[in-house]
């Protein structure tokens, strides 16, 4: 039974280390695009995309 038990907490810690891992790498690719958006159009908002309206 004992080994049952690790098996079944292996599997657990693996399950939860995917879900966050997924969600670490979710955010660090939103930092990235963030990052490349602010170098192609700038932080202010003005750039290649100036006198489009936004809704």
């Amino acid at each position: 039974m004992d080994r049952r038990v690790a098996v079944e907490d292996l599997v657990e810690s693996v399950v939860i280390g995917t879900v966050l891992g997924e969600a670490v790498f979710n955010a660090i690719r939103r930092m990235a695009h963030v990052d490349a958006s602010a170098r192609l159009y700038g932080t202010d908002g003005a750039g290649k995309g100036e006198g489009r309206s936004a809704g």
